[in-house]
């Protein structure tokens, strides 16, 4: 009986030990400001240490597909994350940090895993836009990865819109996070990977100038969480034995 309580009693400590891989909250727009006469309004805003910034020891690489340069060859070649706003735009010249989403295009940022073996939990999503006229909505859709279920099993969190800001030299900032305590709870837990599927915005094709993506690696369960753990699959192979011990003896 004693021995049988034991396991009985491991069985919730395990699991609550074990990493959280989960969805943890819904992702929700939070936040869509939008300012005219300014297309540096936001720049301040701009993270250059968030997950998915240039550099960054949480990010391992960075795939662009479908994209197309739109009005001249100057159009910047980056790809949203190198922490800076880019220069104002002149007519139809979206270079210095741009991209012009006059079609459908994606961007997956893969997080390096070899320093956080459990993955990240992220807790905002930040995009900035900015234009001289009239580029400035945003449309796109979220998409996250697993630690448990593959880099490449991507998981559809919802599609966002947000309102274009009007005027000459507008700017824009839509800001995501979780409906339960936006900014601190994370929107996703044990994350590979985030992708944006990118789409044309009403009333025009949007200049998008960043992207940044806001967490912390996910906790690793201390070696104390981790003797616990084993002492309780012990345990429970012992409980498994004994029962297999009485089955014989009553047969006996």
């Amino acid at each position: 009986m004693g021995k049988t309580m034991v396991a009985i009693l491991s069985a919730p400590m395990l699991l609550a030990a074990l990493p959280v891989t989960a969805q943890a909250a819904t992702l929700v727009r939070t936040g869509n400001d939008t300012q005219s006469n300014n297309q540096q309004a936001f720049a301040g805003s701009i993270l250059a240490n968030d997950l998915i910034n240039a550099g960054s020891k949480s990010l391992l690489s960075v795939t662009q597909t479908g994209y197309t340069a739109f009005g001249n060859s100057s159009q910047a070649s980056t790809v949203l994350n190198d922490g800076m706003n880019g220069a104002n735009t002149n007519g139809f010249d979206s270079s210095g940090g741009a991209f012009d989403s006059d079609g459908t295009f994606s961007l997956v940022y893969k997080f390096d895993l070899s320093t956080a073996r459990n993955g990240y939990d992220l807790t905002r999503i930040s995009s900035f836009a900015a234009h001289e006229d009239n580029r400035t909505g945003q449309n796109y859709t979220v998409f996250v990865s697993y630690v448990t279920t593959g880099v490449d099993s991507f998981v559809n969190l919802g599609s966002f819109i947000g309102s274009n800001a009007g005027g000459l030299n507008q700017a824009s900032r839509l800001t995501l996070e979780n409906d339960v305590n936006s900014g601190v709870d994370a929107f996703a837990s044990g994350v590979a990977a985030i992708r944006f599927d990118i789409a044309p915005a009403d009333p025009a094709a949007t200049i998008y100038r960043e992207f940044d993506v806001v967490g912390t690696a996910a906790a690793v369960p201390e070696p104390a969480t981790w003797a616990m753990m084993l002492l309780g699959f012990g345990m429970i192979g012992a409980t498994a034995r004994f029962r297999r011990r009485s089955i014989k003896v009553s047969l006996v």
